[in-house]
C-alpha cells in the first residue's frame, strides 16, 4: 500500500501535467506548457508557472488548487488560489467597428467572447483567489482609432460561492466577485473596485464597478498626442459606477468626469450582445478653449443630448436627438476674424441646437450632424456696437473625421441684425441676409466645395458661400440727423480659406447692388466691387457703380458711371477712382494713397471740358441747367488735392474725431472763355484761374480774380474785371469789380454776400462819364438818341430771383443834345391839343443845359425812365427856355414848364399859339418895296 501510495505520488504530478496540458489545448489554448506541478496532502495540487499561447501570451504564477473527492466527482474544485496572472489580449477593433460583437477578442489562440448562451453562468470552482493580474491589450490591425495599449490591472480578485441558503429570493446560490481594478492608457487612468454576482440559469447576474478615483488626460486636439507638454493635457477626475446583468446582457453606466472649469456625465444602458447603447451625455465648461485652442473664451458652455448608439454591418451609428448647446461669449480666434480676446462680458449670446448626429466607421472614422441652429448675440467689438445679431440655420449638415470637418446648409443661413452702432453713427431696420454654398468652380467630375471647413491638422478653414441680393430699407442717424436708405443688396460671391500663421486668402465678388440716396435725391444702380485677399491683408479692391443718375423729375444730375481700384500693401493704400458722363465728355479722376497709421493724401483732376452748343452743353451733365444756360461755350477744369490726417494724442490716435473735419481738399478751377445766354442776359469771355482752398464748404484764397469780355444784363457791360474771395461764413466778398459802361465806367462799392440769405444782397454800381446815345439805347425808348456824358448811382438788390434797380439816377456832367422822334408816337404824344403838339416839336432837338435821369425796375428786364431835362429847342420858340419831366414808360407827368417857374405856362403857350398864327396882309406899297416878301404869286 505505502509502494503503491508512492508511486502514485510519483507518477501522478506527470500524468496530471500530460492531462491538463491536453485539456488546456483541446480548450484552444495554443501551447499550453505546465511546469513545476506537484501533489500536496488534502487534495492539493501546486503548479509553480502556466503558460499558454506564444511568449508572455497567457501566464500565471504560483497556482494551487484545492479540492475533495466529492468536488471532483462534481467536476469543481474547492479553492483556486494564483499568485499572479500576465495575459496579452488582441483587440480586433475593425472587427468591432464593422459591427461584429463577439470574436473580437483572441488570447493565446482562443477567440471570445462566443455567442452567448441562454444557460447562466457558473465557474468551476468555490472559491478563487488572485493576488494580482495584468492585462495588456493590443490591437490586432496596423490602424485604430484607438493606439496605444490599455492596461489592466486587478488586486486581489476574490470569488467565492455563497451557498447560504438565506439568500436573497430563495434563488440558487449566487457566486460573488470583489477585486481593486485599474485601467492605464496614453490618455487618462483610473482605479476602483469591482462587484458581480454570478448565479445558474433563470437567477439575475451582475457585475458593479465602482471608479474610486481616475483621470482622463484630454490631448487639444491641436496636437493629439501623449508625448505633448503638460501645459497641453488636461487632467480629469473619473468617478462612477459600471453595472452589467450577464443574463439579460444589459451594461448600465454612471459616470462622472471633472476638472478645473469643465465636467462631464454621461448615463447609458447598453447591451453586451449588440453593443447598442442609449443614455444622455451633459458636459458643461467654464473654459472651453482649454478643450478646443480654437476657441477662446472664459464664459460657460452647457452641453446636452440624448444619445442612441446602434451597430450595424457599416460601422456603429451614434444619434444625438435632442442635442442642446448654450454658448456663451466665443470667439474664434484660430480664424484670425477677430484679433485678440474679448474681455468678459463685452459679448453676449445664446445658441440652440436641434440636430441628429451620426458615427461612421466603415472606411475611416466619422461624424456627420444633421438638424438646426439657432442663435442670438450682442455684445461690442472694436469701436461697433451690435445689437441683436441673430444667426439661424434652419437646415444644414456637419461631417467630421479625425482629419476635417465640414459644414454644409441645406437652406439659407439667415443673418439679422436689429442694429449697428459704428462711432457716432447708427443703422436700423438692417435686412436679413441670405447665406448659402456657392456655385463651384471646379469641373463637373470633381465634387464641389463645402460650404464650411477646417482641416483638424492644418487648423486650415475653406469657405465658400453665397449671400443673395435682396431689397432693403434702413436708417442710418448721426445724432438729430437721419437719412432712410432703401435699394437692393447685391449678390455676392466668397471664396476663402485661412490659416492661423498665414491670415486670410479670399476672393470676394459683388454685383447687381442698387442704392436709392434721399438728399440728395440719387440712385446708385448697378453696384459691384471685388476684393482680393492674401495672408490676412487685403490686395486690392475694385468698384463699379454703373449709373449714378437724379432721382427727381427734371434730373439734377445726369447719369454718370464711377469706377475704382485699389492696391494694398502692409503700409496702406493706392487708390484711383473714375467719373464719366455715357459720352466720356465730364470725366473726373482721383489717384492717391491712404496709410495704414490713418493719413493720407489723393490728386483730383476733372479733365478739361470744352462746351459747344448742340454737342458738348452743361445740360448734358446737369439738366437743370438745359433749359437756363443757352449758347454755351468755354473751357472748364479743375486741378486739385485732397489729404486727411487722424489727430494724434498723447495716448495716440483719437479715431472718435470726425473724418470730415480732419479732410482738406483744394485745387485750382480754370475758367477759360467761358460764355453763354440765359433770358435777357448774356455773358461772354469770363476768364480766370481761382484757387479753391477748401472744395466742401466752398473756400478759396484771398483777392482772386476774374476777367468778363462782356456781360448784357440790360446795360452792355465791357471789359470788365473782379476781385473776390469766398470766407470759411459762406460769405463771397467782392473787393473791386469795374466794366466799361457806354464809352464811359461802372464800378461796383465793395460788398459782402452771404451765402445763405442771398436775398439780403444789397450792391452800389457807380457809373462815370457814360454816353448818353448809348444809355438811351439799351433802354430800349424807340427814337430816342442824344448827345453827352452821365454820371449817377445804380443801387441793385437781389430780389425774388431778380436783380432790381431802386432810385437809381444818372446826371449829365456837361451840356448836351437830346433827340425823341419816334417812328410810333406814344399815347401822350398823340394828341391834337397844344401842350401835345408843343411837346413834339420841343423834344425833336433839345439842348439841354441839366438833365437827371431816374431809373427803377429789373435790371435784365424792363426798367422805368423818369426823365428831368431844363434846356432849349432853338428850332422851337426861338430857343425860348423849357423844361421837361415825364416818365418814358407812363403818362405824361408834366407836360411842359416855362423856365421861367411854375405858373407861367399859360405865357409859353400864348407865344406858340402866336408863332402858329399867319401874319397880318402887308400894304401894297410894302409889298412893291419887298417882293421877296409877298409870297408865291
Amino acid at each position: 500500500m505505502i509502494v503503491l501510495l508512492a508511486l502514485f505520488y510519483a507518477l501522478a504530478p506527470f500524468f496530471l501535467t500530460m492531462g491538463l496540458e491536453r485539456l488546456l489545448k483541446n480548450a484552444g489554448f495554443a501551447q499550453p506548457q505546465v511546469h513545476d506541478l506537484s501533489i500536496k496532502a488534502g487534495w492539493t495540487v501546486a503548479i509553480g508557472r502556466l503558460s499558454l499561447g506564444a511568449e508572455k501570451d497567457l501566464v500565471l504564477h504560483q497556482i494551487t488548487a484545492q479540492s475533495s473527492p466529492r468536488a471532483l466527482i462534481k467536476g469543481r474544485l474547492q479553492s483556486l488560489e494564483i499568485g499572479s496572472l500576465s495575459a496579452r489580449i488582441m483587440v480586433d477593433q475593425a472587427a468591432l467597428l464593422e459591427g461584429q460583437t463577439v470574436r473580437i477578442l483572441s488570447c493565446a489562440g482562443v477567440v471570445f467572447p462566443q455567442n452567448r448562451e441562454s444557460a447562466g453562468l457558473s465557474l468551476p470552482f468555490d472559491r478563487l483567489q488572485l493576488n494580482r493580474a495584468d492585462f495588456v491589450f493590443k490591437n490586432a490591425g496596423k490602424e485604430a482609432p484607438l493606439q496605444g495599449p490599455l492596461i489592466m490591472g486587478l488586486d486581489r480578485l476574490r470569488i467565492a460561492l455563497d451557498d447560504d441558503p438565506a439568500n436573497e429570493n430563495g434563488n440558487e446560490p449566487q457566486t460573488k466577485i470583489s477585486s481593486a481594478i485599474s485601467l492605464r492608457h496614453d490618455f487618462g487612468q483610473m482605479t476602483g473596485t469591482v462587484e458581480a454576482a454570478l448565479s445558474k440559469a433563470g437567477a439575475p447576474l451582475y457585475a458593479r464597478l465602482l471608479l474610486q478615483e481616475g483621470a482622463l488626460i484630454w490631448p487639444q486636439m491641436a496636437k493629439a498626442s501623449p508625448e505633448q507638454s503638460p501645459e497641453a493635457r488636461l487632467e480629469a477626475k473619473i468617478e462612477g459606477t459600471l453595472e452589467a446583468d450577464w443574463q439579460t446582457g444589459a451594461l448600465m453606466a454612471d459616470l462622472r468626469a471633472r476638472a478645473p472649469d469643465h465636467s462631464l456625465h454621461l448615463k447609458a444602458r447598453a447591451d453586451l450582445v449588440s453593443l447598442a447603447s442609449t443614455g444622455r451625455i451633459e458636459a458643461e465648461s467654464r473654459d472651453p478653449g482649454a478643450l478646443y485652442p480654437a476657441i477662446s473664451s472664459r464664459t460657460e458652455t452647457r452641453l446636452g443630448a440624448d444619445y442612441a448608439l446602434e451597430w450595424a454591418a457599416g460601422g456603429p451609428l451614434l444619434t444625438l436627438d435632442p442635442l442642446e448647446i448654450h454658448l456663451g461669449s466665443l470667439v474664434i480666434s484660430d480664424m484670425a476674424l477677430i484679433e485678440g480676446r474679448m474681455a468678459p462680458g463685452q459679448f453676449k449670446g445664446t445658441a440652440r441646437i436641434d440636430a441628429r448626429a451620426g458615427l461612421s466607421v466603415k472606411d475611416r472614422p466619422s461624424l456627420f450632424v444633421e438638424g438646426a441652429v439657432q442663435s442670438g448675440f450682442s455684445g461690442r467689438i472694436a469701436n461697433a456696437d451690435i445689437m441683436g445679431l441673430d444667426v439661424a440655420m434652419p437646415a444644414f449638415s456637419l461631417e467630421a473625421s479625425p482629419q476635417k470637418i465640414s459644414i454644409a446648409p441645406n437652406q439659407c443661413v439667415d443673418i439679422s441684425l436689429d442694429s449697428l452702432e459704428v462711432v457716432d453713427f447708427m443703422a436700423s431696420g438692417l435686412p436679413s441676409l441670405c447665406l448659402h454654398a456657392a456655385e463651384p468652380n471646379t469641373p463637373s467630375d470633381q465634387p464641389s466645395p463645402p460650404f464650411l471647413a477646417y482641416d483638424l491638422a492644418t487648423k486650415r478653414i475653406d469657405l465658400a458661400m453665397a449671400i443673395r441680393s435682396i431689397p432693403f430699407a434702413i436708417a442710418i442717424k448721426d445724432g438729430t440727423q437721419s437719412w432712410p436708405l432703401s435699394g437692393q443688396s447685391p449678390q455676392v460671391l466668397v471664396h476663402a480659406h485661412s490659416l492661423p500663421d498665414a491670415g486670410i486668402t479670399a476672393k470676394i465678388k459683388a454685383e447687381g447692388g442698387r442704392l436709392n440716396w434721399p438728399d440728395p435725391a440719387l440712385i446708385f444702380a448697378d453696384i459691384a466691387s471685388g476684393i482680393e485677399m492674401e495672408k490676412g491683408q487685403i490686395q486690392s479692391l475694385n468698384f463699379e457703380i454703373g449709373t449714378l443718375k437724379s432721382a427727381t423729375d427734371p434730373q439734377m444730375l445726369a447719369p454718370l458711371r464711377i469706377e475704382g481700384q485699389s492696391v494694398w500693401d502692409m503700409a496702406g493704400i493706392d487708390f484711383k477712382a473714375w467719373a464719366s458722363d455715357p459720352m466720356g465728355v465730364f470725366v473726373l479722376e482721383m489717384d492717391g494713397r491712404a496709410e495704414k497709421r490713418g493719413d493720407g493724401q489723393a490728386t483730383l483732376l476733372l479733365y478739361p471740358v470744352t462746351f459747344m452748343p448742340d454737342i458738348a452743353e452743361p445740360g448734358d451733365l446737369l439738366p437743370l441747367l438745359g433749359d437756363r444756360l443757352q449758347n454755351f461755350v468755354g473751357t472748364l477744369g479743375f486741378d486739385g488735392a485732397l489729404s486727411w490726417a487722424a489727430p494724434v494724442t498723447a495716448k495716440g490716435v483719437d479715431a472718435s474725431d470726425p473724418f470730415l473735419s480732419r479732410l482738406q481738399m483744394g485745387g485750382l478751377l480754370t475758367l477759360d472763355e467761358i460764355g453763354f445766354e440765359r433770358d435777357a442776359l448774356s455773358l461772354s469771355g469770363l476768364s480766370s484761374q481761382i484757387r479753391i482752398d477748401r472744395i466742401w464748404p466752398l473756400k478759396t484764397a484771398a483777392d482772386q480774380s476774374l476777367a468778363i469780355k462782356s456781360l448784357n444784363a440790360g446795360f452792355p457791360l465791357l471789359n470788365g474785371h473782379a476781385v473776390f474771395d469766398l470766407s470759411d461764413a459762406d460769405r463771397l466778398s467782392v473787393d473791386a469789380a469795374r466794366f466799361d459802361l457806354a464809352g464811359g465806367s461802372i464800378r461796383v462799392e465793395p460788398f459782402i454776400v452771404d451765402l445763405t440769405a442771398i436775398e439780403d444782397t444789397h450792391l452800389v454800381l457807380l457809373v462815370e462819364d457814360a454816353k448818353l446815345a448809348q444809355i438811351f439805347q439799351a433802354g430800349g425808348v424807340d427814337g430816342l438818341t442824344g448827345d453827352g456824358l452821365l454820371t449817377g448811382r445804380l443801387p441793385l438788390q437781389y430780389k425774388d430771383g431778380t436783380v432790381q434797380i431802386t432810385d437809381g439816377f444818372l446826371k449829365a456832367s456837361e451840356n448836351g443834345v437830346m433827340h425823341y422822334a419816334p417812328n410810333d408816337l406814344p399815347d401822350f404824344l398823340r394828341g391834337d391839343d397844344l401842350r401835345s403838339q408843343m411837346l413834339r416839336q420841343a423834344l425833336r432837338n433839345f439842348h439841354y443845359d441839366h438833365l437827371n435821369l431816374g431809373i427803377n425796375g429789373d435790371l435784365a428786364g424792363q426798367q422805368s425812365l423818369n426823365l428831368e431835362a431844363r434846356g432849349a429847342n432853338p428850332d422851337f420858340l426861338d430857343g425860348h427856355p423849357i423844361e421837361l419831366n415825364f416818365n418814358l414808360q407812363g403818362a405824361l407827368m408834366s407836360a411842359i414848364d416855362s423856365a421861367m417857374g411854375a405858373g407861367r405856362a399859360s405865357n409859353l403857350e400864348n407865344l406858340y399859339r402866336q408863332s402858329q398864327m399867319p401874319p397880318p396882309p402887308m400894304p401894297l406899297d410894302d409889298v412893291q418895296k419887298n417882293p421877296q416878301k409877298s409870297g408865291p404869286q
